[in-house]
Parts: C-alpha cells; sequence; structure tokens
C-alpha cells in the first residue's frame, strides 16, 4: 500500500496576448458579477484549460434551514446554484451527513459546501437523542427515512428555493464517527438502541456511502451485509479515538463489492469538520499533522466522487477513485474492490 501526501492547489492561468486590453479577467469564485467585452472577429478567445475530473462542477453553493416534520431536527441544507440559463435541467441526488457525537451541524458547514458543489443536496440535521439520561447530539438510523420523506414532499413544493434540483429518488449517505456506524446500520438494515427506534426498512433510494472515523465493532468485527451498495470508510493516520487499523478492518468485514479504503496521512478523528476539538464532542488528544483545510478538501474530493461514482454512474468519478486518484493524491493511501 503506497503512502503519500494528499492533495494539490489547482492554478488557471491565462496567456498575455495581443488581446490583453480586451479580455476580461477571469473572476474570484466569491463573486457573481459578469462582464462582457467585444472580442475582434479576425481573433478568437483563449480556451480555458478543460477541468480536471477531481475539481467541483458549481462555484457557487446556497444554504437553506429547515426542519425535518417527521422527527423536529433543524437541519442546514446546501446546494448549488444552477444558472437560469443552463442548457440543461439538471436534478441532484440528496446526502444526509449523520454527525458524530455532540458534533453541531455548523461544524460540518465547510465540508458540506464542497460536496455540494460536486453536485449534490447535502442535508445536515442536528438530532438529539437521550443517552445515560441527558439529550445528547447523537445520530439515529431513523434520519434515513424521515430526512427521504421529507425532500420527497419537497419535490413540488415551489416555495422552496431548490424544490426544482432535487431527485428524491436518489440517496447517498456520508457519515462521521458515531454517525458513520450509524450509516452502515442503515445500510446493512440493522435496527437496535439506542442506535434506532421503532422499525426500519433500507430504502430502495439508497445507493452509497461514505463514512469517516468510523468502525463496527461490538466486542468483534460485525460483518457488513451491504447487499452490493457501495461503502468507502475513511480514516486518519493520527486518530486516537477510532484508530485507522480498526477501521480497515471493518473495511475488511464489509461482505460485498464495490468498496474502498482511504487512509489520511496527518489527520486526526475531527479532520472532517471545520476545526479541530469541536466543543461538546469527545476529545481527540492527538493534534492533526496536516492542515485543516487540505483536510477538509480531500475528505470532500474523495466523499463526492466516490459517491457520483453510483448516484450519477459517473465514469470519470470511478476512474479517479479506483484507477488514477491514488497515483495523484500524495496525502492518501488507498485500497479498493470496484
Amino acid at each position: 500500500m503506497k503512502r503519500k501526501s494528499f492533495f494539490f492547489t489547482l492554478a488557471i492561468a491565462f496567456f498575455a496576448t495581443l488581446l490583453f486590453a480586451c479580455i476580461p479577467q477571469q473572476l474570484p469564485p466569491s463573486t457573481s458579477t459578469e462582464t462582457s467585452v467585444q472580442i475582434p472577429m479576425s481573433q478568437s478567445p483563449p480556451q480555458p484549460e478543460p477541468r480536471p475530473i477531481s475539481e467541483p462542477l458549481f462555484r457557487q453553493i446556497s444554504t437553506f434551514r429547515t426542519t425535518i416534520p417527521a422527527n423536529g431536527d433543524v437541519a442546514n441544507i446546501y446546494y448549488p446554484q444552477v444558472s437560469e440559463n443552463s442548457p440543461n435541467s439538471p436534478s441532484f441526488p440528496v446526502a444526509l451527513l449523520l454527525q458524530g457525537l455532540n458534533v453541531d451541524k455548523s461544524h460540518y458547514s465547510q465540508f458540506a459546501t464542497q460536496v455540494a458543489r460536486y453536485g449534490f443536496i447535502v442535508v445536515v440535521p442536528n438530532h438529539f437523542t437521550t443517552v445515560r439520561g441527558r439529550q445528547e447530539l447523537f445520530a439515529q438510523v431513523g434520519e434515513v427515512p424521515a430526512v427521504l420523506s421529507y425532500v420527497k414532499s419537497q419535490n413540488n413544493a415551489q416555495n422552496l428555493p431548490f424544490y426544482d434540483i432535487i431527485n428524491a429518488d436518489k440517496l447517498v449517505l456520508i457519515g462521521h464517527s458515531q454517525g458513520g456506524f450509524i450509516g452502515m446500520d442503515a445500510i446493512r438494515e440493522a435496527c437496535d438502541m439506542p442506535f434506532c427506534e421503532g422499525d426500519y426498512q433500507r430504502p430502495k433510494e439508497l445507493l452509497a456511502g461514505v463514512f469517516f472515523g468510523a468502525d463496527l465493532w461490538d466486542g468483534e468485527y460485525i460483518k457488513i451485509e451491504n447487499d452490493g451498495i457501495a461503502i468507502a470508510l475513511m480514516s486518519g493516520s493520527e486518530d486516537s479515538l477510532i484508530p485507522a487499523d480498526s477501521i480497515q478492518q471493518t473495511y475488511e468485514h464489509i461482505q460485498t463489492s464495490p468498496k474502498a479504503y482511504l487512509t489520511l496521512l496527518g489527520a486526526n478523528h475531527y479532520a472532517i469538520t471545520n476545526g479541530d476539538n469541536p466543543p461538546g464532542s469527545p476529545l481527540e488528544k492527538n493534534p492533526p499533522l496536516l492542515p485543516q483545510d487540505i483536510a477538509i478538501a480531500t475528505l470532500s474530493r474523495w466523499s463526492a466522487l466516490f459517491l457520483r461514482t453510483y448516484a450519477f454512474d459517473d465514469t470519470t468519478a470511478k476512474e479517479y477513485i479506483y484507477q488514477t486518484g491514488d497515483a495523484l493524491d500524495e496525502n492518501v493511501t488507498v485500497i479498493s474492490q470496484p
């Protein structure tokens, strides 16, 4: 297994030519200003380089705050801004992000924004559960049908800003820490207290899941009967709460492909959150060796491309995950079974 250092920065440069005075400067990602210029008939504008397959599809992301009716969870939703002049009518799968123990939804805003830029509507709820006699932020399997029911009900809700771009027939899961093993339970159709209340049946819309900093161990590693649903497990090499070795053992117990296992070198348990050790969460004693922005960009890219492989049948994303990405990205090691 190769060991490398991850994430590369992308720079796009235009040549200064005789057209310098009439070629507009590239706008920074944070602006929506439009410019228009006249280009002489005898000249052609420079053509931008093709977008690398690992880069996001959308610049601008909007957010929306709502309450999930089935369980009362307050959720933040991140979705791509689509141009009104777009020649196509895009629709985006729903990605439910299941939070780690006592990690508020706000701490996933940077990661969720980046995943949404790859063409997903990312739903990040705060779910409270009574654990040891007190209310904790504690993901449960029931969030899966609750969120799916919500997005299906919004398909024609014209007062919702993204009603016309939801593809509620495609659902993927993202999980961090405790939310990760809840995601694995949802895929293997397990429903055990306190992780699940009532009945649960895996929805047919569920296509894939990506889980960071999560194993599935209860005295022994549990077989994950995934019935062909794609699963990627991701670990941080410096994680003291859920060690990488334990996550790799969990990977070995995923019963069917497709599956992938990624180690992010220099990352600890909170590489996916806006900052290390979010207030109220379990303490990670190992400091990260990888800058947080690089860790978030790495995890969001690999997560989104893995999910695009199965939610969009995206062959270029599949190529990156299973063939080229491991060689291109220095900060990861990857093993996989397509």
